[in-house]
């Protein structure tokens, strides 16, 4: 295996030369090694389940990234998605009494996962779960908007509405039409467009946190207006996450909203302590991870996205000098943040891998379906 020097390099050579570089093939296989203690003991995960339930979801959507660079790998991949989509809808890791379990997530997160596994090995295993997962989405954005609330959107937990948990909802349902033929995303311009009204800050075209109903989820349950209200911060996370996503459905508008977010939070992602991103893994709705880790890494993966090398390799740079990672057994761990440090393993992962939503989207998947994996490289 080729021995890269640390600038970011060979994370961006990686798809051309067919190969992971050393510090991938480690986070993968740390990766694996918690997936397969997840699988083979029933889902009891001996940290909080519901943050190492995230980290799956977050999984799901690496592993399609890793078969795209290693196409001998692909029918490994399967595999392992299929594993992992097993483990994400197991019911011992939800955990009702976690403030931030969200059912939305869940369901989110179950659909992707499954559509994922059926796009990288053509196989209707988790078909059924799919569909139902997918359907009740509809229902409840459906309701949603039926309701005097009248909100073309799904809130992430009871009254708390994200810009990135609807637009990964809309990823949800146009893998559900391009695999199944069907056009849950009928409503996608609608929904990109309620969303954009309330959330959309208009001196910046950044996005605010969120957006609050002060409702208790009643059906057509109706509010005084007053009960409604933006949460004004705007955060480097949900911004990142957002931006990674609309750049599939909106790309000009990203990449020029990109320029913004680095001119409003570079310098601040680039200051971050170790003191700053430690023990604060769980208490986030969108990810597994804490605050300011999750500003960290998001961005890391938005830049990925976006193929923004300079940025990305000043992140990397920082994160490898704030994390400080080390490799033992051919795995990869974070020592510098304790306990927090498994959970990162996934983020990171994706956030440097991460081949780009368009082209996972768009790639010729069906062509490995019936790939001899046993004939030399």
């Amino acid at each position: 295996m080729k021995n890269y020097q640390f600038n970011g390099l060979g994370v961006w050579e990686m798809e051309r030369n067919k190969e992971y570089t050393p510090d991938i093939e480690s986070l993968y296989r740390t990766m694996l090694y918690d997936l397969d203690l997840a699988y083979y003991n029933n889902c009891h995960y001996w940290g909080p389940v519901v943050p190492f339930r995230k980290a799956l979801g977050y999984m799901a959507i690496a592993m399609p990234s890793l078969a795209y660079i290693d196409p001998h790998r692909t029918r490994e991949i399967m595999y392992n998605l299929n594993a992992t989509v097993s483990c994400i809808s197991h019911p011992n890791l939800s955990n009702t009494l976690d403030l931030y379990d969200s059912d939305t997530l869940r369901a989110i997160t179950n659909a992707l996962a499954g559509e994922l596994y059926h796009l990288v090995s053509g196989r209707n295993l988790h078909d059924a779960l799919v569909h139902k997962c997918v359907e009740s989405l509809m229902t409840r954005m459906n309701s949603n908007y039926s309701s005097k609330q009248s909100l073309l959107a799904i809130e992430t937990v009871t009254g708390r509405f994200d810009m990135y948990t609807n637009l990964l909802a809309l990823m949800v349902f146009e893998l559900h039409d391009r695999i199944f033929n069907t056009d849950y995303s009928k409503n996608k311009a609608a929904v990109l467009s309620t969303l954009n009204s309330l959330l959309k800050d208009p001196g910046t075209g950044l996005y605010y946190e969120a957006y609050q109903t002060g409702c208790l989820g009643s059906p057509r349950e109706e509010l005084n207006s007053k009960s409604f209200w933006s949460i004004k911060n705007i955060k480097a996370a949900p911004n990142a996450l957002t931006l990674g996503l609309l750049h599939y459905f909106c790309p000009e508008e990203a990449e020029n909203l990109l320029t913004v977010l680095k001119k409003h939070f570079r310098n601040y992602l680039l200051e971050l302590t170790l003191e700053d991103i430690q023990h604060r893994a769980g208490s986030s709705f969108l990810t597994q991870l804490g605050p300011h880790l999750e500003d960290l890494f998001a961005s890391l993966w938005l830049a990925k996205e976006m193929k923004d090398e300079e940025f990305f390799n000043e992140l990397q740079h920082h994160m490898y000098e704030l994390c400080d990672p080390k490799h033992v057994e051919a795995k990869m761990f974070y020592p510098n943040l304790g306990n927090d440090g498994p959970l990162v393993t996934y983020f990171g992962l994706l956030a440097q891998c991460h081949i780009g939503w368009k082209t996972l989207l768009n790639h010729s998947w069906s062509d490995y379906y019936g790939m001899d994996y046993n004939r030399v490289r």
